[in-house]
């Protein structure tokens, strides 16, 4: 499972963060997701940026967006525990209490 950061202007007029949250929850190729602050989701999914980029290019329709693979344990921050135990093996029940 591969894990990706997707960072945006939550302050775009032309779509808005249920709208963005709504392409993602339904989106096949994105396994599990988590949004732990405006403008920035992390994702997992089997599929190669390349390919899960190409959604989020019709998505955003020409505006700004960066989708950029995680490395799990080369990343660093402050998150609760469970999210860097998801980052790093995939344990989603425990995230599901921190995400909406």
């Amino acid at each position: 499972m591969n894990t990706y950061i997707l960072s945006f202007d939550p302050h775009q007029p032309e779509f808005t963060a249920a709208q963005l949250h709504a392409f993602i929850k339904q989106n096949r190729d994105i396994a599990q997701f988590y949004n732990p602050f405006p403008g920035t989701y992390i994702l997992k999914s089997e599929l190669f940026q390349r390919d899960l980029n190409a959604g989020f290019v019709s998505f955003f329709n020409g505006k700004m967006f960066v989708l950029a693979p995680v490395t799990p344990f080369e990343v660093g921050g402050a998150f609760p525990q469970a999210v860097w135990d998801w980052f790093n093996t995939g344990d989603l029940p425990k995230l599901e209490k921190l995400s909406s």
